[in-house]
């Protein structure tokens, strides 16, 4: 278990930032949620009517200026698609006809992040506790899946 540090590393004083609830601050190891998400992956106890609405989005939220932000820095300007919006549970992304499911969250002092895709059967599960864990986050996922545009989207 990670507990959120303020950014100099000391422990928070909000006393809300260490109790968690069932919409929040989900207590877990890396090891128990990364076989979650391999389990989701697979569509493991599920219905295929549910399976599949949980991959379908339901609309595509994704601003003009925010794709040409990401195409710019994927270098793939003017050439490349991006669509993305909730599904069941998970986030819905398709970056050039490629579906990618995943689902993310952040307090003071968290961010986490769990994402795979189907086609390819492989995924990546990161928690952190720190100031910097979005940039985290990105590198690592970058390193596991090097999509320079998906990456941009994060």
């Amino acid at each position: 278990m990670a507990a959120p540090h303020e950014p100099k590393g000391e422990n928070p004083i909000d006393p809300v930032a260490t109790k968690w609830n069932a919409a929040d601050l989900l207590r877990t190891t890396i090891g128990d949620y990364a076989k979650f998400v391999v389990s989701v992956m697979r569509d493991e106890g599920l219905t295929a009517a549910i399976a599949a609405e949980r991959a379908t989005m339901t609309r595509d939220t994704v601003k003009p200026e925010d794709l040409e932000k990401a195409c710019r820095e994927a270098g793939e300007a003017g050439q490349c698609t991006v669509t993305a919006g909730m599904g069941l549970g998970w986030e819905v992304e398709i970056v050039n006809r490629v579906k990618i499911l995943n689902h993310d969250g952040s307090d003071w002092g968290v961010k986490t992040s769990a994402m795979f895709v189907p086609s390819q059967g492989i995924g990546v599960v990161v928690f952190t506790n720190g100031e910097n864990g979005t940039l985290v986050i990105r590198k690592v996922v970058e390193a596991l899946y090097p999509n320079k545009l998906y990456v941009a989207t994060m």
